[in-house]
């Protein structure tokens, strides 16, 4: 059987108000709300930007998955009839896009490749920029950025340059929230392996701030590191 007109020229709406279109989300939305899945999202998710009702946000992302969804303009089939009861305050796909983007795994995924590449050639030395941190990483979004950086430092061929961190700090020179990460990183890579930079595009502090906050300000450093950090090791890493 052929229809006899172009079905490329055909719309589909849902717009019984009434109706749910996909009746099998109602167990799902029951236990959501029954162990309070959007609270439970929103008392531990937490993102430098677009995370306010992240909870909410969350829910119509798992629903539009649970309809088939495969797409972030797909979760729009939760807008339509009465499908929007079932999850309180169902995002739009311009929203949920916003959302979805702000989430850091991608660091996570980025170290993951790194990690396989540095362990399938171990003659070729890497360097990770700025300890890959994302332009906008503040606060306790930077410690666990760091978390996830700590692990490479099993690969001997990779080197961590601690670099435009004034930027990240929340606090005024000498961005003291910044310490215990450069710490944590020369314990675990060492100072031949962290390499001091600015990255004065960014230009948070004077570039005279950038060296001091180092040579001045950081006293678990001892004066044979400080040496490494601030130029040798960058000059034996590159082979200057």
């Amino acid at each position: 059987m052929r229809a006899n007109h172009d079905l490329s020229r055909v719309s589909v709406s849902f717009d019984e108000s009434n109706l749910v279109p996909n009746a099998g989300l109602l167990p799902a939305a029951v236990l959501a709300q029954r162990i309070d899945l959007a609270g439970l999202i929103d008392g531990r998710l937490h993102l430098a930007k677009h995370g306010a009702n992240s909870g909410a946000k969350a829910l119509t992302v798992i629903g539009s998955m649970l309809a088939g969804g495969d797409s972030i303009d797909d979760v729009a089939v939760l807008r339509a009839g009465a499908a929007r009861s079932l999850f309180d305050g169902t995002r739009a796909p311009s929203t949920v896009g916003s959302w979805l983007r702000a989430h850091k795994w991608s660091n996570v995924r980025q170290l993951d490749a790194i990690s396989r590449i540095a362990g399938a050639h171990p003659k070729i030395r890497f360097i990770v920029d700025h300890m890959n941190l994302f332009v906008e990483d503040k606060g306790e979004t930077v410690a666990r950025a760091v978390d996830a950086l700590l692990p490479l430092a099993q690969h001997p061929n990779i080197a961590i340059k601690v670099s435009a961190l004034p930027a990240h700090s929340s606090q005024p020179y000498p961005f003291r929230d910044m310490h215990r990460h450069i710490e944590r990183v020369v314990t675990s890579f060492g100072a031949e392996r962290t390499l001091w930079g600015t990255d004065l595009t960014r230009k948070a502090c004077s570039y005279r701030e950038a060296i001091t906050m180092f040579t001045e300000e950081l006293p678990f450093l001892q004066p044979a590191q400080l040496e490494q950090i601030m130029g040798d090791s960058a000059t034996r890493w590159i082979g200057w």
